[in-house]
């Protein structure tokens, strides 16, 4: 549980990579596979925002195309953990804008356009990269973050 300290900012912890995002998979009922582990140091609230509005983004578009599948890999080193998330719907339209602020594919369907440009900023803020993988047939992102360092 993370607690605001007497100078208003939060607590680090260690999260586990892969608790969390089965947490998150579980909470919007993806039909989801999740390979390897890793951990970081950093405030909880930040890196759960960073998936949330991913894999929030996953659950919508499985509303209209079913039999999505999410795969989740990842992989650590010393230096870094790097998550992929990807899926088996239909690729990213417009993949060089998708982290514009109020940029939106859900025209009518909901969403500001703001959650994936706010995953960048929060990524940025922790040192890290975001980025979508170049999919012919799916969509993938790929999330570089430091690993075991204060972030």
């Amino acid at each position: 549980m993370e607690r605001e300290t007497a100078t208003g900012k939060y607590d680090k912890s260690t999260i586990n990579l892969k608790a969390l995002l089965e947490d998150l998979a579980n909470h919007y009922h993806l039909n989801y596979t999740i390979r390897g582990e890793g951990s970081i140091t950093a405030e909880e609230y930040k890196v759960n925002s960073i998936f949330v509005n991913i894999l929030k983004n996953v659950y919508d578009k499985s509303l209209e195309e079913h039999n999505l599948t999410c795969h989740i890999d990842i992989t650590s080193d010393d230096n870094e953990v790097k998550v992929i998330i990807s899926d088996t719907g239909s690729p990213i339209k417009d993949s060089s804008r998708i982290f514009e602020p109020f940029y939106s594919t859900k025209a009518g369907r909901g969403g500001l356009g703001i959650g994936l440009f706010h995953a960048k900023n929060v990524v940025q803020d922790m040192k890290g990269s975001i980025q979508v993988l170049p999919q012919s047939n799916e969509a993938a992102f790929e999330i570089t973050l430091p690993s075991h360092k204060e972030v």
